[in-house]
């Protein structure tokens, strides 16, 4: 009579088993989850692209430039995931992203980027402030190399920004900024309250349009046209051609050194400054309380003053005309009205 004999497992070895299989999974499940947080933790492409675009972006912005053949894209995304979207068509390379400062008014132009800045070259230091605070780890930082004769434009967006010297236009309507740019060719920049911004020499036009309390510190530019609305501050080391200037309310524009035309239009407290140099001619309009100070030669001014105005010059060549009411004064002396 034959016998069957069941083979029996012991519970402690079936338990076992499963124990190992669950581990086997557990690990299988991890390993995959990071390789997904390191796919989307670090991005990296190239493009042929000639100009590049950021738009609704919160983040760092680190852009070397020179000698490129090609625009060089890394995003390394910081504690939380922010999506940006990168796309190239027809030679536009452009990164979106889903900050939305400017509609809702969340962390734009607010107390949290009211922060002091030194820029790191000395001399352009203009208004004494401190440094800038880091950036919030928890954004993305992206990493750009490009050629220096790329175009850049940045809109509604909260940016600190590293830059380089930028051979082609450079267009700048963010939400917040701070941080530096190198030398520039042409650039249109507009800044909301919060904003400290300090660029390099500028070799043609810089054309500003500053809100609220936002600085530039800027170094040679060619020509300037800045408009200033509020508090805000602009100070550069000289303008070597056309000045035209507009300030409604207590803002500030100051140069070291002057040589073309200078126009000042104020209406309030604001202030318009050249330490030296010669403004051929000199327009002055003030409403108000403000002032226009030249340690230079003022040649054939045209003043028209309501108010409390202040004008003071150096020196005078050329016929005086005087409108309006104000005080006047040339190499010390006050003017008869």
């Amino acid at each position: 009579m034959k016998i069957a004999i069941k083979r029996l497992e012991h519970p402690f070895c079936e338990m076992k088993r499963t124990s190992t299989m669950v581990k086997l999974r557990y690990l299988a499940i991890f390993t995959l989850v990071g390789a997904l947080n390191a796919l989307l933790g670090a991005w990296a492409a190239e493009f042929s692209a000639e100009k590049v675009t950021l738009s609704n972006v919160r983040a760092r912005l680190e852009l070397q430039t020179g000698s490129f053949d090609q625009v060089n894209v890394t995003i390394q995304q910081g504690k939380a995931y922010h999506r940006l979207r990168v796309e190239e068509v027809g030679g536009v390379l452009g990164i979106t992203g889903d900050f939305q400062g400017i509609e809702t008014q969340d962390h734009c132009c607010s107390d949290n980027i009211r922060r002091d800045f030194r820029p790191a070259n000395p001399q352009n230091d203009g208004d004494g402030r401190g440094q800038a605070e880091a950036p919030d780890s928890d954004f993305p930082v992206i990493l750009i190399t490009a050629p220096a004769s790329v175009d850049l434009e940045i809109f509604n967006s909260h940016l600190e920004v590293e830059a380089g010297a930028i051979e082609g236009r450079l267009l700048l309507e963010a939400c917040a900024i701070y941080g530096e740019f190198g030398v520039l060719d042409h650039a249109v920049i507009n800044l909301l309250p919060g904003s400290r911004l300090v660029v390099g020499d500028v070799k043609s036009l810089l054309e500003l349009d500053i809100s609220g309390d936002a600085s530039l510190v800027g170094g040679n530019v060619s020509m300037i046209d800045a408009d200033i609305a509020g508090s805000g501050d602009v100070t550069v080391s000289s303008v070597t051609g056309m000045a035209d200037i507009s300030i409604a309310g207590s803002g500030r524009v100051r140069m070291a050194h002057i040589n073309g035309p200078l126009t000042a239009r104020i209406a309030g407290s604001g202030v318009v400054s050249a330490q030296s140099g010669t403004a051929d001619p000199l327009r002055v309009l003030i409403d108000g309380s403000g002032g226009v100070y030249l340690q230079g030669q003022a040649k054939s001014p045209d003043l028209r003053l309501s108010g409390s105005a202040e004008v003071r010059l150096r020196s005078v060549a050329g016929q005086i005309r005087r409108h309006g009411i104000g005080v006047v004064f040339v190499g010390g002396e006050e003017l008869p009205n």
